[in-house]
């Protein structure tokens, strides 16, 4: 019961100090395999809400694509830390990981770097590797925060 109270308290303070941030990013995509062959991946959407206190964040993400004119979907879980912050005009530089699963049993696990070019307004270069078929994943393409809590 103890722990229970302490959790709800760190949880309940951290809130004052944190903001719920869900950003929806559209990015171009080559999938690389073993014998360096690329196939273009169109149509990349994902949706990341970030749960963020002071520099670091952690997340949900989901993400769709499609891959020779099949739809893919996945979700998982995303993690970041804003390592620079311009003096100037505040943007931030951050650098995140995140693991995703998959409909039809891919598994993603990749980084990413982003940059806030503007307030709402982010840029975003990432790499993933693909368990089920042995694959890399690059994209890089444009993001827009749409709601801040």
């Amino acid at each position: 019961m103890k722990t229970l109270i302490v959790v709800l308290f760190l949880f309940v303070t951290s809130l004052s100090y944190s903001q719920i941030k869900s950003t929806a990013y559209t990015t171009a995509g080559l999938e690389i395999d073993s014998k360096y062959q690329t196939t273009a991946i169109n149509g990349m959407a994902s949706i990341d809400t970030q749960y963020e206190i002071g520099d670091f964040s952690l997340g949900v993400v989901g993400m769709s694509y499609f891959k020779k004119e099949v739809p893919i979907f996945l979700g998982g879980s995303s993690a970041a830390w804003k390592f620079y912050r311009d003096p100037k005009n505040g943007n931030t530089v951050s650098i995140s990981g995140r693991y995703l699963y998959g409909t039809e049993g891919e598994q993603l696990i990749g980084l990413g770097l982003g940059y806030e070019v503007i307030n709402k307004v982010s840029i975003l270069a990432t790499g993933d590797w693909n368990y089920k078929e042995k694959t890399g994943i690059v994209q890089a393409g444009l993001g827009y925060t749409f709601a801040t809590f």
